[in-house]
């Protein structure tokens, strides 16, 4: 059949064949150009957002080290340690003025030693907006806190199974988790053979850096962080 084509007929097709091939390879060429230079603006729109996110976390982080080791270093600390709290004034009547002599309550006078060694430390709390401050021994066994769950003597909920040995020697950041609806984060500091634990709110922070602002609008952000351990990344 190709034989009764004539000669001009054939080089109509292969000239349309050839236009349309030119025009295919045309459009692939643009698409993938435009692809690229699509995925470009991403990814410099992506770095740009990274960038601002871990220029934020560090300023963050590195005030709430200046805040850590100024508590480390405070006097609030160390007069719970060293127990030279001043007792608040308990008020009531003066029992030489009536005649009687007072008898000492040792229960009445730990009490109020231990609401002042409390108040020291709820001071401190205040001073840097931390969530709570807690000292215990190396142990983690608590000395004094502003939590009223965490008991003298009690045993204070390590957050990741290495918080205590680590805050022991050094400082340690904890994991931040989620309690009550915030996002809450613990930093313990050795202070004398003993642990300094403040906790502090990252909720403010976390929406921060959750903000899906420049990201369309299916975009989204997963915070994570890696253990130092295990080397995972932990969502």
């Amino acid at each position: 059949r190709l034989k009764n084509i004539n000669v001009r007929t054939k080089i109509t097709a292969l000239v349309v064949i050839l236009s349309a091939l030119a025009v295919a390879a045309v459009g692939f060429f643009t698409y993938q150009i435009n692809v690229a230079a699509e995925r470009e603006k991403i990814s410099v729109g992506l770095n740009l957002i990274a960038d601002g996110r871990t220029e934020l976390l560090e300023t963050r982080m590195e005030k709430l080290l200046v805040d850590l080791r100024a508590a480390q270093r405070s006097p609030e600390v160390a007069e719970v340690l060293s127990g030279n709290t001043t007792a608040p004034d308990a008020g009531g009547f003066d029992l030489f003025e009536m005649g009687q002599d007072p008898e000492p309550d040792s229960t009445a006078t730990e009490e109020i030693e231990m609401d002042a060694a409390q108040q020291q430390l709820v001071d401190l709390r205040d001073t840097y907006d931390f969530v709570s401050v807690t000292l215990t021994d190396e142990k983690g066994q608590v000395i004094k806190s502003t939590e009223p769950k965490l008991r003298v003597g009690s045993n204070f909920p390590d957050p990741d199974g290495k918080f205590i040995d680590q805050s022991s020697s050094q400082v340690y950041f904890g994991p931040v988790k989620l309690e009550e609806g915030k996002y809450h984060m613990s930093m313990g500091a050795p202070v004398d053979g003993n642990i300094l634990v403040v906790k502090v709110d990252f909720t403010p922070l976390f929406k921060e850096l959750a903000a899906t602002k420049g990201l369309g609008s299916t975009g989204e952000v997963v915070i994570a962080r890696v253990d130092n351990s295990t080397r995972k990344v932990i969502l």
